[in-house]
């Protein structure tokens, strides 16, 4: 497994460049958190499905909350046990978590997917790609005690086709 953090300011395009590059790809899977109209939604690159990441807090379904956004906890344990239990098993080609953020520095969100990917490191033979605001690589690489060699940074989707 190789990792490379792929970071820039929040809204300058990382997943939209990400998605655009991952169609032209094989052996391509994961997720990203996409946008449409206003509304964010997960999308699965494996069967192109979408799911609602933004919910209503109506007092019934378990949340999870940061800042303004309310995310609905299911949809979170669904991504985390696909990576998991199929997506890490796969033989060859690139693993995308979109993205690493304040869910995730709390222990919630994405966190056991890539805290699993991370303590399996050498099991699985994917390109791992997190996506990740350019504040929060430094309290990724700390709260995974990652080391220097075994990660790199990249700022622009050109440089991820050199890995």
């Amino acid at each position: 497994m190789k990792l490379v953090i792929y970071t820039g300011k929040t809204n300058s395009g990382k997943t939209t460049s990400l998605f655009a590059w991952s169609k032209s790809k094989e052996n391509v899977c994961g997720y990203l958190q996409i946008k449409e109209e206003n509304e964010r939604y997960v999308y699965n690159i494996t069967d192109k499905s979408k799911r609602q990441l933004t919910v209503i807090d109506d007092g019934i379904n378990e949340i999870l909350k940061i800042g303004k956004y309310v995310f609905d906890k299911r949809l979170f344990e669904d991504i985390n046990k696909d990576i998991i239990q199929n997506l890490c098993k796969k033989d060859k080609g690139y693993l995308i978590i979109d993205e690493w953020g304040f869910l995730e520095l709390e222990n919630c969100g994405n966190h056991n997917a890539v805290k699993y990917v991370l303590e399996n490191a050498s099991k699985i033979n994917l390109l791992i790609i997190v996506v990740i605001r350019e504040q929060l690589v430094y309290k990724f690489i700390e709260k995974y005690s990652i080391n220097h060699k075994n990660y790199s940074i990249i700022t622009t989707i050109s440089e991820l086709d050199l890995h």
